[in-house]
């Protein structure tokens, strides 16, 4: 059977917030990366035009019905799709497939790229305006609309993504400062996924007290970015991180044990915490052990190359 060509297709990269987590919702600065993984939209005509079909890793649903109830996987892209067009269901006659090349537990950034991918797809299907914003108005453009979607948040994640590179922000309000950052990963610097995850959102719903800190970590993030030093600066977010509480308590066992055998100088979480992604600055000479010890405890590294371009830069 002859394959239909797509019609509409964007690779949004996953993200990391490396620095100024929780400071960047209350103004301050914020240094985060795009990661070489990648969320896929693709949507293709199909014969019977009676449904749309979304099809995913996890599930597949012919869609009839805007009124239909879709599968609990596939809760959010139907809420998103209504927000985005005035009747998703237009889409009628083709296949929307939606897959990502990193799992859940990564925490890489599949809600805002899921946001992302979709946008991209509305204002493609709809053509309602010609590409006349620049890259970064674009990509602010998208930020505004996914906050006023979700209600909370900073929306620095779908700025990581849709811009790329190692990114620095400040955001207030409407207001939007970004700056792409030369920066050189060194040796000593592993992020570890644990597969323990936090839903993001639920940690924002939590959040108590957490602003009084903003400007400490803000402050520090700025530091890094003037003197580059690793290890300092994830020593001063760790301590903040675990001052606010959000820091879990099976994190700080691996640190101190992980100190005391000098495979780690620092570590920290990173993003909302939960500890689902760690940043660690090792001794080198110990990796081995290091890995060994990961390896049995059910993590792994993350290994995709890191400041990859932004989905709007590799879809002009």
């Amino acid at each position: 059977m002859k394959k239909e060509k797509a019609t509409f297709q964007i690779q949004i990269p996953a993200k990391l917030i490396l620095f100024g987590e929780w400071a960047v919702l209350d103004g301050y600065s914020a240094l985060g990366c795009s990661v070489g993984k990648y969320f896929t939209a693709e949507l293709t005509p199909k014969e019977d035009a009676s449904s749309l079909t979304l099809e995913s890793h996890e599930v597949s649903f012919d869609w009839h019905d805007i009124e239909e109830k879709v599968p609990p996987f596939l809760e959010r892209t139907s809420s998103i799709l209504k927000s985005l067009f005035k009747n998703p269901l237009i889409l009628k006659g083709h296949v929307l497939k939606l897959y990502r090349n990193w799992k859940l537990s990564e925490g890489l950034g599949s809600s805002s790229a899921l946001y992302l991918a979709l946008s991209c797809l509305e204002k493609n299907f709809s053509q309602s305006e010609a590409r006349s914003k620049t890259l970064t108005e674009e990509a602010v453009q998208l930020r505004k609309k996914l906050v006023a979607y979700q209600g909370s948040g900073s929306g620095f994640d779908i700025l990581l993504q849709s811009v790329g590179t190692f990114l620095k922000a400040e955001i207030k309000n409407d207001s939007v400062f970004m700056e792409k950052v030369s920066l050189k990963i060194p040796e000593e610097i592993l992020f570890v996924h644990t597969g323990k995850k936090m839903k993001t959102d639920v940690a924002l719903k939590e959040q108590r007290g957490y602003s009084s800190f903003s400007k400490d970590l803000g402050q520090s993030c700025e530091e890094f970015l003037l003197n580059q030093d690793w290890q300092k600066t994830i020593y001063q977010h760790n301590k903040c991180l675990e001052k606010m509480g959000v820091v879990p308590n099976f994190v700080k066992e691996l640190k101190d044990s992980w100190i005391e055998k000098k495979w780690i100088r620092e570590l920290k979480t990173t993003g909302a915490g939960g500890g689902d992604t760690l940043m660690l600055f090792i001794n080198p000479c110990k990796r081995p052990e290091l890995e060994a010890d990961l390896t049995q405890r059910g993590f792994w590294l993350e290994e995709a190359p890191l400041g990859v371009p932004g989905a709007l830069e590799t879809n002009l």
